[in-house]
C-alpha cells in the first residue's frame, strides 16, 4: 500500500509518463461456464431452429417480461479481514475464460444509497476508507437470480503497508472509526434533507390545491408558515441561493460540512478542525430534525382539512376510498 500520485509534474520536455499496473490486490480467476439468461437461452434455441431447418419457437410476453425482469448474474467477490468480519463486496460481470480484478484496499462503509432508474443489483455500499495492513481471506461466489453459489476460496493473502510517510498515523484504526461515524452522519444529513424536500413538494402542492379551490384563508396562511419555515431550513441544509448567485460569501451549509468529512486519508491522524466540523454538523442536525417534525405535524392537520373538505388527491395524502 502507497499513496498515489495522479499529477505528476513536468521535468521537461523529455518528460514520459506511462500507466502504472492497477493499484490495490489482483486477483486472477478462470470461468469455464457462464451463466446464461433467460434471452441467451431463446436467442440459443431459435439459432439452432433455424440452422436444423425448423420454425423457430416464439415468445410469449409472459415469456418477454420474464426476459426484461429477469436479474443479471454475477461474480461476488467477499474480502474479510483475520477476524472474519467483512471488509468489502466486489460484484463483477460474468466472462468466460482468465480475469483479474483489481481491489484497491477500499473498506465499504454502510451509506444511502444513491438510485439513478432503476434498482441494479450489481450495486455495493460506498466505499469510504481504506483498509488496514494486515491479513486477509477472499472467495468468489456465483449469483443467478439471488441464488449464491460458492466457487473459489477463502483464499488467504497479505496487505503490507509502505514505509515512506513523513508524518504517519499514530492509530490508523481511529481515522477509519472517524470516517465510518462521519458516514454515518452523513447519512442522517441526508435522510433530513430528503424528508424536507419531500415536504417541500407537499406544500407546494397544498398552495396550488388552495389557489385553484379559493381555499379558506386560515388553511393558506397555515400552508405559507410552512412554507416559510422550510425555506429556512432549506437554507441551514444547502446555503441561501440568493447569496450564491451574486456570489457573496456565506457559511458552509450542513450537507457541506458533513459531505467533506469523510473525505480523510488513512494514513493521517484525524485533523482537529476535522472534529470540530463534525461537531458543528452534529448539534446542527440536533436541532433541524425537531423544526423538520413540526412542519411535518403541520402539514397533517393541512390534509385532514382537505380530506374532510373533499378536496382532489394531492401528494402525501392517502388515495381516496373507493367502493
Amino acid at each position: 500500500m502507497y499513496n498515489q500520485e495522479r499529477n505528476p509534474s513536468s521535468q521537461g520536455h523529455m518528460v514520459y509518463a506511462a500507466p502504472n499496473p492497477p493499484y490495490g490486490v489482483t486477483f486472477t480467476y478462470f470461468v469455464k461456464d457462464q451463466a446464461r439468461t433467460l434471452k441467451q437461452e431463446r436467442k440459443s434455441a431459435q439459432a439452432k431452429a433455424r440452422k436444423d431447418g425448423t420454425a423457430p419457437p416464439y415468445p410469449d410476453y409472459a415469456a418477454l417480461r420474464a426476459e426484461e425482469e429477469q436479474e443479471t448474474p454475477f461474480l461476488q467477490f467477499t474480502i474479510k479481514d483475520e477476524s472474519g468480519n467483512l471488509v468489502r463486496t466486489i460484484k463483477s460481470r460474468q466472462q468466460t475464460g482468465i480475469n483479474r480484478y483489481t481491489w484497491n484496499y477500499s473498506v465499504e462503509i454502510p451509506a444511502s444509497p444513491n438510485l439513478r432508474g432503476s434498482a441494479n443489483n450489481m450495486g455495493t455500499p460506498a466505499a469510504g476508507a481504506t483498509a488496514l495492513p494486515g491479513k486477509y481471506t477472499v472467495e468468489i461466489a456465483g449469483n443467478d437470480g439471488g441464488v449464491v453459489t460458492p466457487l473459489a476460496g477463502p483464499v488467504g493473502f497479505e496487505v503490507e503497508l509502505l514505509d515512506h510517510f513523513t508524518l504517519p498515523a499514530k492509530d490508523r484504526g481511529a481515522v477509519i472509526a472517524f470516517i465510518e461515524k462521519a458516514t454515518k452522519l452523513n447519512n442522517a444529513v441526508g435522510a433530513a434533507s430528503s424528508k424536507l424536500s419531500g415536504l417541500q413538494e407537499e406544500i407546494q402542492y397544498s398552495k396550488q390545491l388552495l389557489y385553484n379551490h379559493n381555499g379558506p384563508e386560515d388553511l393558506m396562511t397555515l400552508v405559507k408558515d410552512q412554507e416559510t419555515k422550510a425555506k429556512d431550513l432549506e437554507i441551514r441544509f444547502n446555503g441561501n441561493p440568493i447569496i450564491s448567485r451574486l456570489y457573496d460569501e456565506q457559511p458552509p451549509s450542513i450537507r457541506q460540512r458533513a459531505g467533506r468529512l469523510r473525505y480523510l486519508s488513512p494514513n493521517q491522524d484525524v485533523p482537529e478542525t476535522a472534529m470540530e466540523q463534525y461537531d458543528i454538523v452534529s448539534k446542527a442536525l440536533e436541532g433541524a430534525i425537531p423544526l423538520i417534525r413540526e412542519i411535518e405535524s403541520s402539514l397533517k392537520i393541512v390534509k385532514e382539512r382537505f380530506d374532510s373538505m373533499d378536496y382532489p388527491w394531492t401528494p402525501g395524502r392517502d388515495i381516496p376510498v373507493w367502493k
